[in-house]
Formats: structure tokens, sequence, C-alpha cells
């Protein structure tokens, strides 16, 4: 059964994730305006409105970080991170700490360094948190579920993002494709090109040598042996389709039906016209 206390709830037998503590308008009061936290149970959503504080997470971030506006840091339990503030001036922020959070989601975004950063341009996460401190000052049970309602809703809003190796975050949508998804998809806009390496690899800004390793380090293949496969599979589409070998030739990027046929037989194990009955 929940058990409401005065400045929060406590929960010992639930074993779900839930709200057990809002701190708003943080003012940092410790030994020479330096804060140090660990919580070494619960996770902590902590999001800022103002450029007034700075942190510092040792061993990943030696170095005192300046926060921005909308910017949210996630730490997992038992992370260690340093705070001060400007001389002073107050960090008008809200920090959530969540017991029982594992099931949330946001250890894939913590899993580099056990804490991720990302910025809230649009506030919404900014907005479920105010949300959540007000409900988590409504005392009763009214106020410990609308809390959780809210709670589930920013983990998902926050699943909606990935990280970097560095724990940045990024929104899934503005994450750009992987450097053999970024090739691959240049190789199938150009099946009828003709391309060399050489080509390919300006395309990227790199060096035929840089390019081959980077892709065959990532993929286990090689940039060529895929440009190959590519058009190649388009090309057996075409001939399934009935299409003129030499018009097959002309749009798979090959200088003749008889150097197309043999590369067909020489990549499937028959001939054009063999797989067409084949597959007839």
């Amino acid at each position: 059964m929940s058990n409401f206390m005065s400045g929060g709830w406590k929960r010992d037998d639930a074993p779900f994730p839930y709200v057990s503590r809002v701190s708003l308008n943080k003012f940092h009061l410790s030994f020479k305006g330096i804060k140090k936290v660990c919580y070494p149970a619960h996770w902590i959503i902590d999001f800022t409105y103002s450029t007034n504080s700075f942190y510092m997470i040792r061993p990943v971030i030696k170095k005192w970080r300046r926060r921005m506006p909308m910017e949210f840091h996630i730490y997992s339990p038992g992370m260690v991170f340093f705070e001060r503030d400007l001389k002073e001036k107050s960090d008008f922020s809200i920090s959530v700490l969540i017991s029982n959070g594992d099931a949330l989601g946001l250890a894939a975004l913590c899993e580099a360094h056990g804490f991720a950063v990302g910025h809230d341009r649009e506030g919404k996460l900014g907005e479920m948190l105010s949300k959540i401190a007000g409900a988590y000052n409504s005392q009763g049970e009214s106020g410990f579920w609308a809390a959780q309602s809210l709670l589930f809703s920013a983990t998902d809003y926050l699943n909606g993002f990935t990280a970097d190796e560095n724990g940045i975050l990024k929104k899934k949508e503005d994450v750009l494709p992987e450097f053999p998804e970024q090739v691959i998809a240049f190789l199938k806009k150009n099946i009828a090109g003709k391309l060399t390496l050489d080509q390919i690899a300006r395309r990227f800004g790199m060096s035929e040598s840089s390019l081959s390793h980077r892709y065959s380090t990532m993929t286990g293949e090689s940039v060529m042996r895929i440009y190959m496969s590519l058009r190649l599979g388009h090309a057996a589409l075409l001939v399934e389709y009935g299409e003129r070998l030499d018009s097959v030739a002309e749009k798979t990027g090959f200088c003749s039906a008889f150097n197309f046929s043999r590369q067909f037989k020489k990549y499937f194990g028959v001939s054009p016209s063999a797989y067409r009955k084949n597959v007839h």
C-alpha cells in the first residue's frame, strides 16, 4: 500500500517506476558554491531554463561546462556529478528523482558513460516536468497517479532521442543515416552510372583507401562488391520483367549485353535467359 509522507511519497513496496522526489529552483549554497550530487538508488532527470549554472562529470567531463537554456541531463543511479551557480544567481531548474527507473528505457540513453545530455528546443520536456512538480506538491492518491502518468509521458518523449558515443542526445529524426547507409543510398541513385571507386570516394570527401577501409571495417564488405550486387539485383528484376538484355545492360551500367551476361552468370550461377525461365 502507498504511504504518503511530508516532502514526498514513499512507496517501498512498489515494483514499478515512480517519482520519489522533485526539486525546484535550486540554490547551491555549498562550500565555494559547488555541490556534489549522487543518488545511489535513483535515476535523475534534470532540466534547466537558465544559463546560470555549470556542471562537471568526472572523469568524462573534467572541466566546468555552462548549461544552456532548455538543456536537460539524465543521470543513472550512483552517477557522481558536480554543479555550481554563477555568483549571486540561481539556476531555475527542475530535478525529478525516479525510483525503480530501470524499466523506463533510460539505460539505453546513458549506456556510454552513465549520463546523457540533450536540448529540449520545443520545451515539451520542461512542460511535462513542471506538471510533475505540480502533481508532486498535491497530497494524496490523485497527485501520485497524476505524476505517474506524466512521468511515463516524459520518458516516452525521451525515448524519441538517441545518444552518441559521448552521451549527447539528439532527436532520432535529426540523426543522419550511418555512413554505410549513406554510401548505399548514393550507389542506388547511380545504378546505371558506372561509378568508379574514385568517384564514390570524392562524393564523400575521402580518398579511395580511406573510403574502402572505413566501409569494410563497418560492414565487412567492399564498396565495389556492394555496388555490383546492387546493379545485378536490379538487373535481375528487369530480366524477370522480360526486358531485352541490351536494355538491361544499359540501365545497370554494363558496357554491353555480353559483358552483362557474363557478370550475371558469375553472380547468380545461371545465364539471364535461364534465370528468366526459372522464375516463370
